[in-house]
């Protein structure tokens, strides 16, 4: 897909830019250059062994002066992030494609677009925020449709297939990559129907249609073998793995984990391909009951940030290698990380398995204190308590993560739940709306300008709603700008007067704050109004957003009122206890203060 891009605006230049001769011009156009650059560096990434050169032609170019205002600029950026994510790199890649997002639409090409949208999908997926790696998803989809273009239909149907894969949603995986794979004929990338193959191979594998997986990674192995390229080799092999060990044909395995580590070799330890491979031979090596082995891959792989490896059946696994190796301390540890990986109903499976740990754990560190008793009593008497006493703090923050995760996945679902909302609000109900007034102005009898008018903010009023439902987006504002919006627009829409203060005014402090945090906070403040504006004796209300010195909170979120003093018994309402989770899932503080003068609502936060 880079190549395509160098190569149409090489064409755009050619035709542009030789209107003016060099003899005339003095030199060679700067686009030109900079055009015949970005073809070069797209050769030069097809291969390994030529990416080093690349990064290098990709920064001497950028580094021209003029280069920034050039037409070439967003493909050199672009051909940039992918040498990032050949090199492992995935922080440096979604740095600049946000940055290109921001340039659209009137500096990129449309297909670029397109591949900026999906590949920050592909990238928030790996983050595990899924509901923006589906926000970019839905943006690329709209562009590829809108620009009837089937060969990255093709793509996104591959990509959202992995990420239905990457959730346990086999199925619906399924469903995505038949698409693609039907759509196949389509495009002329033999590394799109490589990958489609390839993923969908896993995905049959998991759902034990093992001659369907092995049709299809055969197909992909052939294209790896005709292309010569390593990488495409390594996540073929890492599938066949997978395959072999599932039909128990053990020296297949063993012979490509032989061609597989040669392959490695040449490739950098912490790109994409890499990272797969080693993960599926340890599981290999698990399956043999290598447990050294395989719990040596896990560990060098935990090593490395990258996001969709270290999942809860991982720990659980490399729980298990500790557990046979008799490291019963990294077992405990591995298996509690497992643990916060999985959803509610998982923990309670696994919170079984980690009490067996816990059990054989404590029953070596009896062994050991009974040893030591033999020699010195008072020093294990002293053990002893140490043990018990860190026990008894494991116990306390236990529940009080469990408690915060337990509190987080509500709030997950009641995030995904104000967003099919809003979107049926949106969809639906104000379209039909818009419909009825569009009819209502040409009706015959015509209806009343009043009852016009009249529709028109009801319809207004919905899509108000709709937006307030909506998650905020922290990708392009800060929780201070949106908190600021948001009281705007409640001062405009009630009659109360609505001030709100940052302290420092400077947005830079306020983009720290990572996006979770920010999120619900937003929420905490939007309930909270609400509940001032609902009890309609309030004309004032003070928001404050300030950085905090001590007292191990780094923000503080102030709302004050001068209503009557707020009714602050005791209640089972969904929004307090929503409130309250939000407050738990963020680790923060809440306390109030209600008197003659009004209500404060003050919270605490890192």
């Amino acid at each position: 897909m880079n190549r395509v891009f160098s190569l149409l605006l090489l064409a755009i230049v050619c035709l542009q830019g030789y209107g003016t001769t060099e003899k005339e011009a003095g030199k060679v156009p700067l686009d030109t250059i900079l055009a015949r650059n970005a073809e070069r560096i797209a050769d030069l990434l097809d291969n390994p062994a030529t990416y080093e050169e690349a990064g290098k032609l990709i920064q001497q170019s950028l580094n021209m002066e003029g280069a920034r205002e050039s037409e070439i600029y967003p493909i050199l950026r672009l051909h940039q992030g992918f040498y990032h994510y050949v090199k492992g790199d995935l922080a440096s890649q979604k740095a600049i494609l946000l940055e290109l997002w921001d340039m659209m639409p009137v500096k990129i090409l449309p297909d670029m677009s397109i591949n900026v949208a999906q590949s920050l999908a592909v990238l928030y997926r790996r983050e595990g925020k899924i509901d923006s790696a589906f926000y970019y998803y839905d943006r690329a989809l709209e562009e590829a449709q809108e620009q009837h273009n089937m060969e990255w239909m093709v793509v996104l149907h591959h990509n959202v297939g992995v990420l239905h894969h990457s959730l346990g949603q086999m199925e619906e995986a399924e469903v995505f990559l038949d698409r693609a794979v039907k759509d196949l004929e389509q495009t002329e990338d033999p590394y799109t129907e490589m990958c489609t193959l390839q993923v969908r191979a896993a995905v049959k594998i998991a759902l034990d249609k093992l001659d369907v997986a092995d049709k299809d990674i055969h197909a992909a192995w052939a294209l790896a073998q005709e292309s010569e390229m390593p990488d495409w080799q390594l996540r073929c092999i890492t599938t066949m793995l997978t395959l072999f060990d599932m039909r128990e044909q053990l020296d297949s395995a063993r012979a490509y984990i032989q061609v597989g580590n040669g392959i490695l070799a040449t490739l950098p330890r912490n790109s994409v391909a890499s990272v797969g491979y080693v993960s599926a031979r340890a599981y290999h090596y698990y399956l043999e009951g290598d447990w050294a082995r395989a719990l040596a891959d896990y560990q060098e792989n935990n090593r490395i940030e990258m996001g969709g490896v270290n999942t809860r059946k991982v720990y659980e696994n490399m729980a298990r290698c500790c557990g046979h190796l008799g490291r019963y301390r990294e077992a405990y540890q591995y298996l509690d990380s497992a643990l916060v990986r999985a959803d509610s109903l998982a923990s309670e499976n696994l919170a079984k398995q980690l009490s067996d740990f816990n059990v054989k754990y404590k029953t070596v560190e009896k062994d050991l204190a009974i040893a030591q008793l033999r020699t010195q009593r008072t020093w294990a008497a002293i053990a002893i308590g140490i043990i018990l006493l860190a026990a008894i703090l494991a116990v306390v923050w236990w529940r009080l993560r469990r408690a915060r995760r337990e509190a987080q996945l509500r709030i997950a679902t009641l995030e995904q739940e104000r967003g099919r909302l809003a979107k049926d609000l949106h969809d639906g109900l104000c379209n039909d709306m818009l419909a009825l007034e569009m009819q209502m102005q040409v009706a015959d009898p015509p209806t009343t300008p009043a009852m016009q008018e009249r529709l028109h903010e009801l319809r207004e009023q919905a899509r108000q709603i709709s937006h307030q439902l909506m998650p905020p987006e922290f990708t392009y504002l800060s929780l201070n700008q949106l908190l600021k919006l948001y009281a705007d627009m409640m001062a405009k829409s009630t009659h109360i007067s609505i001030s709100y203060l940052a302290n420092p005014a400077d947005d830079g402090t306020w983009r720290e704050i990572d996006e979770d945090t920010a999120s619900n906070v937003y929420r905490i403040a939007q309930e909270q109004i609400a509940n001032i504006i609902k009890g309609r004796t309030a004309t004032q209300i003070d928001i404050t957003l300030t950085t905090t010195a001590g007292e191990g909170y780094d923000y503080r979120l102030t709302i004050a009122d001068n209503g009557r003093p707020a009714d602050h018994g005791e209640s089972a309402g969904l929004g307090k206890r929503t409130l309250k989770d939000r407050v738990t899932s963020i680790a923060g503080r809440l306390h109030t203060a209600h008197g003659d003068m009004g209500n404060r609502f003050v919270l605490d936060f890192h």
